[in-house]
């Protein structure tokens, strides 16, 4: 990613801090916690996983490489999605946070160009995660309007527009 500036949500989790400064013993919690509690919580990824077109997106390490590369995250400036951002965010609203209707809107902006796809390292195919996710919104009757407004063009004028 020579450069690029790395992606602000990052975490990485180390455990308690230790050092060998004091007499070249190792010793822990030194210079920070004594402890790391680490607290995981289910939020909706229990149903994510139980769907085995979306149980890929639990793979995503929020490294940000499929955003560098989608074709719409940078021309909302960044905006795209509810909490969770891009393209791989569009399951995430669905399932853990927001909901259908949150989701909805960012389904149906992807492009499903696949550029996401070549960049990440986990290789998730979230296109064919958006897909299942659009006819799912489908199913509810959750189409935003603009798409319900030009299909309904494209029926009563032959034309999207």
């Amino acid at each position: 990613y020579a450069g690029y500036l790395a992606m602000s949500y990052v975490s990485i989790i180390s455990g308690p801090s230790k050092t060998g400064d004091i007499e070249k013993v190792i010793v822990y919690g030194a210079h920070g916690p004594k402890e790391l509690h680490v607290i995981l919580l289910n939020n909706g990824r229990k149903v994510m996983a139980a769907d085995p077109i979306v149980r890929e997106a639990l793979y995503c390490l929020r490294c940000g490489a499929c955003m560098y590369e989608c074709a719409v995250y940078p021309l909302t400036t960044g905006y795209w999605g509810y909490k969770y951002m891009g393209g791989i965010g569009i399951p995430w609203t669905y399932y853990v946070a927001g909901g259908p209707e949150e989701a909805a809107p960012m389904a149906f902006t992807c492009t499903l160009c696949g550029r996401c796809v070549r960049h990440c390292p986990m290789r998730i195919d979230t296109p064919k995660i958006v897909e299942h996710i659009r006819s799912k919104l489908k199913e509810q009757g959750l189409l935003p309007k603009f798409i319900r407004d030009m299909a309904d063009k494209v029926v009563t004028e032959g034309v999207p527009y």
